[in-house]
Parts: C-alpha cells; structure tokens; sequence
C-alpha cells in the first residue's frame, strides 16, 4: 500500500490554496483524507501506519489416552488459541474435541480464519493405546508392616537397643493374641488396588494384605520355619494368582554388627518363599529393601542395604521372580521419602506420596500380567 509523505508546511490561513506550492500541499492532503477514508493506503498525514497483526494460532500439547478393550475412546481438548488478524476470528478442529478415537496415533488440524479470510494452521497428535486386560487378578501382598500399613513399634532414637527379642516382646504387647485389626487404606496393598481397579475398569483386581508387623524371615543362620508356613497358608487360604513378596528388614536391623553374616540368610529365606510360591503355581514379584536414612529412627544398616539387594535380585532372577526394584524407586538413598524419615515415628504410610510411589513401584504387575500384545512389549526378564 502506498504511503503518503505530508510533512510539509500546512497553508497558512487565509491564503488561497489554488496558489503554487501551497496548493500542491492541500491537493496532496486532501488526497491522504479521502484515501484513509477509503482504506486503501495505511499511514495518515505525517504518520506511518502500523500493519495489522499476522494471525497466528498456537494448538494445545499433545495428548496420550487409553482404550481398554481396544475399542475408540472419546477424548475431550482445549480449543486452539488464535492471535492477530482482522476480527471475528474463527478456530476450528479436526477432528473437534469429543470425538472418538481409534488406537494409533491421530493428527488433529486447527485452523484460524480471520474477517478477511486469512488462515493459519497447528496440529498435534492424539495418541491412544490399547490396555490389555489382566490374565491374572487376585494378589497376595506378603511382608512385614511395610506390607501391614503400619509401623511394628514405637522408635525412640537411632542409638535405642533394638533386637529381634525386644521387637518380638513389644509386639506380643500390641497383638497379645497374634491377631491384626484391618489393615489401614493407607497401605500399598490397598493404594495399589485403587490403581489397578481405575485402569481396568472391565476387571476387579484385587490385591489381599497379608503384612504383619514385626516378623523375621530368618531363624539364626536359615530359615524361619513359622514364617515360611505363615506364607504357606496364606497361600492356601487366599488361592492367590500371583505373590507380591516384600520382607527381610527386620532380619539385617535387628543385627547391625552382623549383617554381611545375615544377608546370605535372608536371600535364603526369600528363595524358600518364592520356590514355595512357585510351586503352586504362582509367580512371584519380589520388592527389594528400601533405602535408609543412617540417621533416621530405623537406620542401623543403611550402608549394607544396596549390597543386600544385589544378592537378592540376583538370586531373583535365578530363580525366575520379577525384581520390584523399590530401592530404585526411592531415589536409591535416603531422603524425605526414604522408608524412615529422621524423627518420624508414625513413618511415611501416612503421607499421601510415599503410599503412591510404593504402589506404582509394584503396579508394572499389569503389564506383565496383560494379553499377549502387551507382555511382547514388556520386557519379563527385566526388573520392572
């Protein structure tokens, strides 16, 4: 569009505007009116115009969904945004927001049209995958209170004496007749199955606690025979289709001066109780020892954990368990999430972030237990 230099002097008032270079300027001014009255020039007397802004339009992320049986999903999305441009402007989507979608990825187009019919253009992708349903949906959650949902007893201070005789003594004072209350909501059994129930909604995975506070899985230098039949009978009673396995805690925390003597022991035991398992039948996932905090209420071995679950997943794998790598889960040190918070005496069951990062450790269950097309994509010789 042309632009119109009026930076000349104005007539002065008075004198005729028919007069030489005085009336060129009123011609050339009254031109400038009459054109910026019309529209077709963009800069008024003096001035250079500012251009209308470009239309632009930005489109939202984009988004993963998730079929349960394969079938189209309906996924709802934010409008695109335009910008710029002579109003009204319009958006529009392909396909809009609310519609179903087929598993894959799909490529939804916006465009923005503005008064003048200029467009603009985003896309972003809908991607929806195909949850396989579980082969297998009742769960036998084992251990100690970390499985139960609540701490074994009541820590004073890091340098308190704790033995195996002082737990067991202590826990016969809580549960005289060996008997539990409920286990609390709170526990990863129960956070667990909240997660599997929402993902599978054509299904009703259960996952039963059968943590008790204050057990050993070691008697000496092997096995503890009433724990290994603790395990046997729930196994019996529950019909269990697959075990979630976390214990042995209390076995290396009780002996601090001699815990490179009783980690063989505990990677005993846990073998006994997954070739146990096994032998019904049922496959097993193994949770590995959490990382402690030295100075923390409970942290006496916190230096020989991480060697402990080398020996453990390693024997895991030998004897064909999947390895829950809970110590990864947890940043592999102590922190504020780590098992036992410096101070804590109720420990982390009752925050909201430990029972979800505890629960989402073991929650890789789903892939390894889903249809065929699902366990191809899951790598079953890995640690989850």
């Amino acid at each position: 569009m042309p632009i119109v230099n009026t930076d000349q002097e104005a007539a002065p008032a008075g004198q005729s505007r028919w007069g030489g270079r005085r009336a060129a300027r009123w011609w050339r001014c009254t031109s400038l009116a009459v054109a910026l009255a019309s529209g077709s020039i963009t800069a008024a007397c003096g001035n250079e115009g500012n251009p209308t802004d470009q239309l632009q339009i930005s489109c939202p992320p984009h988004i993963s969904a998730e079929s349960v049986s394969g079938s189209p999903v309906r996924v709802d999305f934010d409008l695109a945004t335009a910008s710029g441009g002579v109003r009204p402007v319009t958006v529009t989507c392909s396909p809009p927001s609310g519609s179903n979608f087929v598993v894959g990825t799909t490529t939804v187009l916006c465009t923005a049209r503005d008064a003048e019919q200029k467009a603009a253009s985003c896309g972003f992708n809908i991607t929806v995958t195909r949850v396989g349903l579980l082969s297998a949906t009742r769960f036998l959650s084992f251990g100690d209170s970390i499985t139960y949902g609540t701490p074994s007893s009541v820590c004073a201070s890091p340098s308190a004496l704790m033995t195996r005789e002082s737990v067991e003594r202590e826990f016969r004072l809580l549960y005289p007749r060996e008997t539990l209350p409920t286990p609390p909501a709170s526990s990863y059994p129960s956070v667990l199955q909240s997660l599997l129930t929402k993902r599978y909604v054509s299904q009703s995975p259960s996952v039963i606690n059968e943590g008790f506070p204050g057990k050993f899985i070691t008697d000496g230098g092997g096995t503890n025979d009433a724990e290994l039949m603790r395990l046997r009978d729930a196994l019996v009673a529950r019909a269990p289709q697959v075990l979630l396995l976390q214990e042995g805690i209390n076995d290396l925390n009780t002996n601090p001066g001699r815990v490179n003597e009783f980690i063989p022991a505990v990677v005993k035991a846990l073998r006994d109780m997954i070739r146990e398992a096994q032998s019904r039948g049922i496959p097993v996932l193994l949770g590995t020892l959490l990382p402690q905090n030295s100075s923390g209420c409970r942290g006496r071995v916190a230096d020989s954990i991480a060697p402990a679950n080398d020996q453990i997943k390693a024997m895991a794998v030998g004897e064909g368990a999947i390895v829950v790598d809970l110590f990864q889960a947890f940043g592999g040190a102590p922190g504020p999430t780590s098992a036992w918070r410096m101070g804590s005496i109720r420990r982390l069951w009752d925050t909201r972030r430990w029972r979800r990062r505890f629960s989402r450790a073991f929650e890789p269950v789903s892939k390894w237990l889903a249809d065929a097309e699902e366990r191809q994509r899951y790598n079953c010789d890995s640690a989850p």
